[in-house]
């Protein structure tokens, strides 16, 4: 069964095609292919080539260090993991072995190294499911792993089964459609030219700023906001905008009943979708009064 990811921008065969089964084929892996994806991974890049990473590899016709690797799982993982071809432990040197000094970039080399593994066992027609579901400590007790070295993740590694031999309890998780974030959620600069702190604005429900950068900065995430103080810069921006006074805390009450209030204003706010769209509209408005003052800055330019 294939799961290939809707891209919005076609990709190489071996990055939409790969996902993350909890059900295998029992068909073993060949030595030939463990072969090639472990070589994979042995052509990782990594921080001054020092190649931190470490792996134990158990599988199906090699039973003793199969069985040990499964009993490092999380019973949640073991249920369908222990019954994979192949379980492998990655895990890496903490230290450079050139001058001892920590090395803060040897998971992220490990990374990269699971990385090549991944697309090459695509390529050969196998999946594999990463997890961070296993015990360290049963791990390093296991296999005598020092610590000097540290384990970072797990993965089940098989061929892909027929839709049909996926079990009724599993079918539903196992179909699920794969889904990422956005790229705007987390590209910052270039063609999406969003600083990375307006990011957190667009992905609040409304902010409350005392401060006019922050009311500034809500609207221009388009995210709704409530201006709380006397400050004029507050007041002459909403009006600017068109944000009516309504949607205003001109101070910050007092009493016993203060925190009740500017709840209470938060909560209209959050339920009130005229709000919403009159941000959406006044944002719209804004954008186009600044690209007419580009445009005309530009033509001057020239």
């Amino acid at each position: 069964m294939e799961k290939t990811a809707v891209t919005d921008i076609p990709l190489i065969e071996s990055i939409y095609k790969r996902w993350s089964p909890r059900i295998f084929a029992e068909t073993p892996v060949s030595n030939e292919h463990l072969r090639q994806i472990l070589e994979a991974a042995r052509w990782a890049p990594s921080c001054f080539n020092a190649q931190p990473w470490s792996f134990i590899v158990g599988t199906q016709e090699n039973p003793e260090t199969f069985e040990k690797l499964s009993e490092c799982l999380m019973p949640g993982n073991k249920d369908w993991a222990a019954k994979a071809s192949v379980l492998i432990l990655a895990f890496t040197e903490l230290n450079f072995s050139h001058n001892g000094k920590p090395n803060r970039h040897a998971s992220h080399d490990v990374g990269l190294a699971l990385g090549n593994l991944l697309n090459q066992s695509t390529m050969l027609g196998l999946q594999a499911h990463l997890m961070a579901g296993f015990s360290i400590e049963s791990a390093r007790e296991l296999f005598g792993i020092p610590e000097t070295h540290d384990p970072v993740t797990m993965l089940a590694l098989g061929y892909q089964v027929d839709l049909e031999a996926i079990p009724e309890e599993l079918r539903e998780r196992e179909l699920a459609p794969r889904t990422r974030k956005p790229l705007g959620e987390f590209v910052f600069g270039g063609s999406n030219n969003v600083p990375f702190f307006t990011n957190f604005f667009r992905q609040a429900d409304l902010v409350l700023g005392m401060r006019a950068h922050t009311c500034i900065l809500s609207f221009g995430a388009g995210t709704k906001f409530i201006p709380l103080g006397e400050h004029c810069k507050l007041a002459h921006f909403a009006a600017d905008v068109g944000i009516p006074s309504d949607y205003i805390i001109p101070r910050l009450p007092l009493g016993p009943d203060a925190a009740a209030q500017v709840f209470g204003k938060i909560q209209s706010c959050l339920e009130d979708s005229s709000y919403q769209r009159l941000i959406e509209t006044a944002h719209g408005k804004q954008m186009e009064i600044l690209r007419s003052f580009n445009d005309r800055v530009l033509n001057v330019l020239a």
